[in-house]
């Protein structure tokens, strides 16, 4: 057969030409195959790009001489043990000879557990490992330094400084220097997030929760990367290393 006369469209293609009301309006010109095809239903937006960039209004037709590949449901998620049993079915009764399986989807219109999940348990996983090299050259960094200070510290030992006191001495400047890159870092974040959520179909709101909670996070790690080195030079024997002084 010939292609159907009918078209749905979003509802942004809707508001693009200032539809008041939609349904029953014949498009001036083709789409595909179809002349002047009618609107004959509206449905919400969808990400149809993965949501990159803003999907843009959209038509859906069918062509009838297109074999159908894919036949899009929805349904309630709290009755889709039953729903599926209803479909299997209609599927045996309408269609035995053809194999069929059912994908769900998730509400961005994407099958659960592809690529987008892949791409953030990469994102995780490359996360993770600049985590681990970033504390092993803070642990480096801290031990050269703090490797230069032993005389200092059994200088302020002698003079009656307290563990404590050295210290917080000595983890000052790491915790200074994390929290300046943990700022630069949230600031480049805030803003590349600003120019990359422009051209995302939907937005979350950046609130000061999503850095401020990093970076206390970042700071700990931090104190507990150098904290063992920190403390065993803090605890040191001043005599030992003032004996040749």
């Amino acid at each position: 057969g010939g292609p159907v006369q009918e078209v749905v469209v979003n509802e942004e293609l809707v508001a693009h030409f200032g539809w008041d009301d939609p349904v029953g309006q014949t498009f001036p010109f083709e789409i595909g195959e179809i002349d002047q095809p009618v609107v004959v239903g509206v449905i919400r937006n969808l990400d149809f790009n993965d949501g990159l960039p803003r999907s843009g209004p959209l038509v859906l037709h069918r062509d009838a001489s297109v074999p159908t590949s894919w036949i899009l449901i929805r349904v309630n998620s709290n009755r889709q043990k039953e729903t599926y049993a209803k479909l299997e079915a209609i599927w045996r009764t309408v269609a035995p000879e053809i194999l069929h399986q059912f994908d769900v989807l998730d509400p961005r219109g994407k099958p659960l557990g592809q690529f987008p999940r892949m791409l953030r348990s990469i994102g995780s996983l490359v996360s993770i490992f600049a985590i681990v090299i970033s504390c092993l050259g803070l642990v480096g960094l801290a031990m050269q330094t703090l490797a230069r200070r032993t005389k200092e510290v059994g200088v302020r030992k002698v003079l009656g400084a307290s563990v404590a006191s050295i210290f917080k001495l000595l983890s000052a400047r790491f915790i200074r220097l994390t929290l300046m890159g943990s700022t630069l870092g949230c600031a480049g974040s805030y803003f590349a997030m600003q120019l990359f959520l422009r051209k995302m179909s939907h937005q979350l709101p950046m609130t000061a929760d999503l850095f401020l909670v990093p970076m206390l996070g970042v700071v700990l790690l931090a104190v507990l990367s150098i904290g063992f080195h920190t403390l065993r030079t803090a605890r040191t024997d001043p005599t030992r290393e003032l004996r040749y002084e």
